[in-house]
């Protein structure tokens, strides 16, 4: 590190501790680190230390621009050595984590599928019937099983208010496949099987013919992808997909770039028989609730979006993306909960919309 530190006049490197092992920081936290460096005037190579990665792609895309050092216990012992890197001026937070609106609002790309690949993607899912002109959505809903099995040693329980019943988007996708789409249903292969009987665009690819390759070409491929507040979305962040996202919580968790839509998770107390407003849950915090334990000790319930509410999701969408504009009452509804935001967040000001078929379902919520 000394040596790294003399030549700095010449050559700058610092190093970037990344939880790469989550597609989410993967995808969105090298690419942070990637638009630094490019807005950079000096010249300085990044080291980004991570767990075995959850896509060997989405590196091999970032290692072209930056030097990858993987695996477990040799993250351990880097990340024991920040606070030597940090005294020397080696170490970098990923600007990601530090703001991440202020980051990727703009709608900068940083990652994309690699050309020299799209053949055997495009094969790969040949082989299942799906052919190369075909149209996508990828949708996927955060599950507790899949941390339970991943995560054993670190307790995310703390989370767990953020998960999603996966079978609540099935009337979405549903609806893709009725307009000639396809759905694909993202996860890990020891996800939770959908129910039979569903349409046969409808795919439970998660748990059938997933793979590496093919996670990275269908969330690249997909007209939107249909998730919420799981790291799925966030390849769309940096590919330059909307994200059409469901299920969101705590309310201040937005979609982070223009062209994405939302709805969030409701609140009210326990023992009562309404939803809180969006000023009542500002009011007390409750935007910026990030632990299971905060919402029990103010004796709120977090209420899962129905499957209409995701459907009507789906729809605003896909008309958005056919450029079928909301009706003007509608649209100042948007704006209005837009400026609510901004009040609370500054940062947000160029952030995704909420979803104006959920306003006129629940329009006390602005009162």
């Amino acid at each position: 590190m000394p040596l790294l530190r003399l030549a700095w006049p010449i050559f700058a490197v610092k190093v970037v501790c990344v939880p790469g092992n989550r597609v989410g920081h993967l995808a969105h936290d090298p690419g942070s680190v990637l638009l630094k460096r490019n807005a950079e005037g000096r010249n300085t190579w990044y080291v980004i230390s991570t767990p075995p990665v959850a896509n060997t792609y989405i590196r091999d895309v970032y290692a072209r621009d930056m030097t990858f050092i993987e695996g477990k216990r040799l993250n351990e012992l880097i990340q024991f050595t920040v606070p030597v890197m940090k005294f020397w001026g080696m170490y970098q937070e990923p600007p990601y984590t530090l703001n991440v609106y202020s980051t990727y609002s703009s709608g900068a790309r940083t990652l994309a599928f690699p050309k020299e690949l799209e053949q055997e993607g495009a094969a790969q899912l040949a082989r299942q019937g799906i052919q190369e002109h075909a149209w996508l959505v990828a949708f996927h809903a955060r599950e507790r099983q899949y941390f339970l099995k991943h995560f054993p040693d670190t307790d995310l329980s703390r989370h767990d208010f953020r998960d999603a019943d996966i079978t609540s988007y099935l009337k979405a996708a549903e609806h893709i496949a009725s307009l000639g789409g396809y759905a694909l249903r993202m996860g890990t292969r020891d996800a939770i099987p959908l129910p039979t009987g569903r349409h046969c665009n409808v795919i439970d690819y998660a748990t059938t013919f997933s793979s590496q390759l093919l996670d990275f070409y269908i969330c690249t491929k997909s007209r939107f992808i249909l998730a919420n507040t799981s790291g799925l979305y966030a390849i769309g962040t940096v590919a330059g997909v909307p994200v059409a996202a469901a299920n969101m919580v705590p309310l201040f968790t937005i979609p982070i770039t223009p062209k994405d839509l939302f709805i969030p998770k409701l609140l009210k107390r326990k023992g009562e028989d309404r939803y809180l407003t969006f000023r009542e849950i500002a009011g007390m915090g409750a935007g910026d609730f990030y632990d299971v334990r905060q919402y029990e000790e103010f004796g709120l319930e977090v209420i899962d979006n129905t499957e209409d509410e995701i459907l009507d999701l789906c729809i605003e969408m896909l008309d958005r993306l056919d450029g079928v504009a909301p009706p003007d009452a509608d649209r100042d509804r948007q704006l209005a909960f837009r400026q609510f935001v901004i009040q609370h967040h500054p940062e947000m000001r160029n952030t995704g919309d909420i979803s104006y078929r959920f306003l006129a379902r629940h329009p006390y919520l602005l009162k």
